[in-house]
């Protein structure tokens, strides 16, 4: 045993190893011999993701073998080692881990590392709202299956000469598992949300006619990826070459690029749309959860209420960091403000009425709630009329109450958000996104 999986199977003492052949249970496959070993290390609290996972691997083996037939896979005979990957359970997990094995690069990043056939992802933080999820959130998730293709593509050594690009946009054209290259919400967390960005840059004068890749260069990684997956499928379909990064059609203009594209698609931001990661949602669906790398901030932009009926929805935050977490609201009517509910680790609340230049800091309401996690909390906005028939914003949690000036109005453009910490927010109506409400 290496060095290497000596350390693996030391800090996998509270988790568990799996070197998987079989398919879960009521997956069809292929024969054994056609199925690549993939040695997955989870944490223990964890574990009942494996099968997600494990699936996720076995779909992504059959989809590749058709679409990179051109590029033979090597027996696991001749690789001699497995492919592995390694989840830990915090980042600080997984800075240990990674300065113990030398691997290259922030660890908080996932990353694939070719020579070790390792790819190593760390979950946001051990926090028990995510422990407690039946399924792994989905933007993480779709994280899991982009450097799962990474690890597939070690196996085929002719895929060694493409260029970076070509390599993270194959992995990210296959996380939604059934690849489209215009994929929208429900196929991929981000959906179209990457076109707008590069619209904007080919109305600037000269813009059209940059080179696509020194364009996304410049960009972040969600657009850069999602664009670069564009662009791959678009190869693999109408290319056979073995090379296919080497094409002339594979070095667009920005100009040349956004022609490809469907007539109108990325035209509008696509609702609900997640800044940063992680969160798990579904469309029309009824809950969201949001887990954030330490000091960072994961938001949702739910969509528009017009305020015509109240909006009722529940909130329970984590214990592990600083957690903040809440909901902004933004009048259209009002733009230099903004209405922001906050809510602690301890499940107590405050709102108010902010400057977008100077945020008001107050005191929390409540007193703080015991147990592991803070409890559900209750919300309801509604639009009330005072004595004289002027309408008025109220909010109520609670024993929790506040009304806002009549000059903040609907339509209201809503974000759901958590600071340093993890959070879930429920209803009894689908919510996401808000737009159907009235």
């Amino acid at each position: 045993m290496t060095s290497a999986a000596v350390l693996l199977a030391g800090l996998c003492s509270c988790a568990a190893v799996d070197g998987e052949r079989r398919p879960p249970d009521g997956v069809k496959t292929q024969t054994s011999e056609h199925l690549v070993e993939l040695e997955l290390v989870l944490p223990q609290r964890y574990q009942h993701w494996r099968s997600d996972l494990l699936q996720d691997w076995h779909h992504l083996q059959i989809d590749l073998e058709q679409r990179l037939a051109r590029w033979p896979r090597q027996t696991q005979a001749v690789a001699k080692s497995p492919l592995r990957l390694t989840i830990t359970a915090s980042p600080a997990d997984a800075h240990f881990l990674a300065e113990r094995l030398k691997l290259p690069g922030n660890p908080l990043v996932p990353r694939t590392h070719p020579g070790e056939r390792l790819a190593l992802i760390t979950l946001p933080r051990d926090d028990r709202l995510l422990a407690n999820r039946a399924h792994p959130p989905r933007t993480w998730r779709e994280t899991v299956r982009h450097e799962m293709v990474h690890l597939l593509a070690c196996d085929r050594p002719s895929l060694g000469g493409a260029p970076a690009w070509f390599h993270e946009g194959l992995a990210e054209a296959m996380v939604a598992l059934k690849p489209t290259p215009f994929p929208d919400v429900q196929q991929s967390a981000f959906g179209s949300s990457w076109v707008p960005n590069l619209r904007e840059l080919q109305a600037v004068d000269g813009g059209g006619s940059m080179a696509l890749h020194t364009v996304l260069a410049g960009e972040a990684s969600e657009i850069r990826y999602s664009a670069w997956a564009c662009l791959v499928l678009q190869l693999l379909q109408e290319q056979k070459s073995t090379r296919p990064w080497q094409l002339p059609f594979a070095h667009p203009t920005l100009a040349e690029f956004l022609a490809s594209l469907p007539t109108a698609y990325g035209d509008v931001l696509p609702s609900p749309l997640p800044r940063g990661r992680e969160l798990d949602f579904e469309i029309g669906g009824k809950e969201l959860f949001m887990a954030s790398l330490p000091s960072k901030a994961v938001v949702l932009q739910a969509g528009s209420w017009q305020a015509r009926q109240p909006l009722s929805f529940q909130m329970r935050v984590g214990r592990t960091g600083a957690a903040m977490a809440g909901m902004v609201l933004r009048s259209q009517a009002d733009p230099n403000q903004v209405l922001r509910i906050r809510m602690n680790t301890f499940g107590a609340v405050v709102a108010s009425l902010e400057s977008l230049q100077r945020p008001n800091t107050r005191a929390y309401q409540s007193r703080p709630q015991a147990g592991a996690t803070s409890g559900w909390r209750d919300f309801e906005l509604q639009v009330q009329n005072d004595e004289y028939g002027k309408a008025f914003l109220q909010l109520q949690s609670a024993d929790y109450k506040r009304n806002f000036a009549a000059s903040f109005t609907a339509p209201f453009q809503i974000e759901f958000y958590v600071v340093d910490g993890a959070c879930e927010i429920r209803s009894q109506e689908p919510f996401l996104p808000l737009s159907h409400l009235r």
